[in-house]
């Protein structure tokens, strides 16, 4: 994660989910990204597990992870 405000990690599960974990460095608030797809966590560290295929749940995280940054 050196070097990047926001980290993702996208981890494509049995049964058509994908479980997303965002780290980030201080200043970010990622629990708010996890809470909006029904996970949760902490400001730096958060996660949560959604339905879809991993190029679809990607491009949606992405861009809504995105729009957290300046």
């Amino acid at each position: 994660m050196r070097g990047a405000d926001v980290a993702l990690v996208f981890v494509e599960q049995v049964g058509g989910s994908v479980k997303i974990s965002w780290r980030a460095q201080n200043g970010y608030d990622v629990s708010q990204l996890a809470l909006q797809y029904g996970g949760g966590g902490h400001r730096a560290a958060a996660g949560a597990e959604i339905k879809g295929s991993l190029s679809e749940v990607q491009e949606v995280i992405v861009k809504a992870t995105r729009k957290l940054l300046p």
